[in-house]
C-alpha cells in the first residue's frame, strides 16, 4: 500500500512539473465532466419539455445542452492554458477567443429561448395579453436587438475595449432619434397600450368619439385599420385612437348592434294597430337578427304626430342597409293600412 501510495504521488508530483501534461489531464476531465453533467441537466429539462403547459420544448434543451458543454470546455481550455508558459499576448488573444465564443454561444441559446417562449405566450387566447401573432414580429425584433446589441457589448469588453467614447455618442445619437420620430414613438406606444388593455379586438364594431365608427380589420402597433358601414377602409393613428373615446358595439354580452328607426303617425291612427305592423316588420327583416325579438315604443306626443320607435337587432356591418330595409317596409305597409305619417306645415296668413 505504502508503495502505491508512493508511485501515485511520484507521478502526480510529475504531472504537477510537467505543464503540457497537466494541461492534457485538466482537459481529459473537462471533456468528462461535461458530457456528464450534459447529460444530467439534459434529462431534467426533457421531462420539462414534454409538459404541454410549459413553455420548454426539445429545441430549447438542446441549445441549453449545448451551451452548457461548450461552457465547460471553455472553462477546461481556459485553466489548461493557463499552465502553459506562454507568451503574455498569447494567453490574451486565447482568453478573448474563449469569452467570445462563449458569449456568441449563450446569445443564440437565449435568443432561441427568448422566441419560444413568445411563440409560446402569443398562442394562449387571452384577452389582455401584449404578446399576440400580430405583436409578435414587433417583441422578436426588440429581442434580437437587446440581445447582439448586449454580445457586441460584452465581447468588445472580453477584448478590453473602452466604450466610455463609443456610449456617450450613442446617447446623443439616441437623443437626436427620439426627437425626430416622436410622432412614430407616440403611435408604437399607444399600439403597445392599446393591445395590452384591448378595449377591441379584430371583428368588433367600434365607435370613436362619436364620429369614426367600422369593424375592426387589424391591429398593429402604429395604427388601426377599420372597415365603414359604407365599405370603405380607413387607417387611424394609434396615438389618435389612444387619446379618443372608443365604443365598442360588440363588447357587450351581444355581439349584436340595436337599430333604432323613428316613425311618427297622425292623431287619428290606431296605435294597436301602428304597434303590430311594426312589430311585424322588424320581425319580418330579413337582414335583422331573429334570436332577438323586435321592440316597440310609444315615445311620446309630438307637436303633429304620436311618436314611436321600432328597435330590432342586427350585425354592426349591416346596420345601414337593416335601415334602409326598415324603413322602406313601414312606408309600404302604413300605405297599405291607410295609416297617415304627418309631416310638417307652415301656414302663411296674409295680414
Amino acid at each position: 500500500m505504502e508503495q502505491l501510495i508512493s508511485v501515485l504521488t511520484k507521478y502526480f508530483n510529475f504531472m504537477i512539473n510537467t505543464p503540457l501534461l497537466m494541461s492534457l489531464v485538466i482537459f481529459l476531465f473537462t471533456v468528462i465532466a461535461g458530457k456528464f453533467i450534459q447529460t444530467l441537466i439534459s434529462r431534467v429539462f426533457t421531462k420539462l419539455a414534454k409538459d404541454r403547459r410549459s413553455a420548454w420544448n426539445s429545441e430549447m434543451v438542446r441549445g441549453i445542452n449545448q451551451s452548457i458543454y461548450l461552457s465547460i470546455l471553455g472553462a477546461g481550455f481556459f485553466f489548461a492554458f493557463s499552465q502553459l508558459t506562454l507568451p503574455e499576448l498569447a494567453h490574451f488573444f486565447i482568453n478573448g477567443i474563449i469569452k467570445t465564443v462563449l458569449i456568441i454561444t449563450w446569445a443564440k441559446t437565449s435568443q432561441l429561448i427568448i422566441y419560444e417562449t413568445l411563440k409560446w405566450f402569443s398562442k394562449r387566447k387571452k384577452r389582455g395579453i401584449v404578446i399576440q401573432p400580430s405583436t409578435l414580429p414587433f417583441f422578436e425584433n426588440i429581442a434580437f436587438i437587446l440581445i447582439w446589441g448586449g454580445t457586441i457589448y460584452f465581447t468588445l469588453i472580453s477584448w478590453d475595449v473602452d466604450l466610455t467614447a463609443w456610449m456617450a455618442s450613442a446617447g446623443i445619437i439616441g437623443i437626436a432619434l427620439g426627437f425626430a420620430a416622436k410622432d412614430s414613438l407616440a403611435n408604437f406606444f399607444a399600439g403597445i397600450f392599446i393591445i395590452a388593455d384591448s378595449p377591441y379586438k379584430i371583428g368588433d364594431f367600434i365607435i370613436l368619439d362619436g364620429s369614426e365608427r367600422g369593424k375592426v380589420t387589424e391591429i398593429g402597433i402604429r395604427s388601426t385599420r377599420m372597415l365603414t358601414p359604407d365599405d370603405v377602409e380607413i387607417t387611424i393613428p394609434n396615438s389618435i385612437i389612444g387619446n379618443s373615446k372608443i365604443i365598442n358595439i360588440t363588447g357587450g354580452p351581444y355581439e349584436k348592434s340595436r337599430v333604432k328607426v323613428q316613425v311618427g303617425v297622425s292623431y287619428s291612427s290606431d296605435i294597436d294597430l301602428v304597434r303590430e305592423i311594426l312589430y311585424k316588420v322588424g320581425a319580418d327583416s330579413p337582414l335583422a337578427d331573429h334570436v332577438i325579438e323586435p321592440k316597440v315604443r310609444f315615445m311620446e306626443f309630438g307637436d303633429s304626430s304620436l311618436n314611436f320607435e321600432l328597435w330590432v337587432w342586427a350585425q354592426p356591418e349591416d346596420l345601414l342597409h337593416v335601415k334602409d330595409d326598415l324603413n322602406s317596409a313601414i312606408f309600404k305597409a302604413f300605405k297599405q293600412h291607410n295609416i297617415t305619417i304627418p309631416f310638417p306645415q307652415v301656414v302663411v296668413h296674409k295680414a
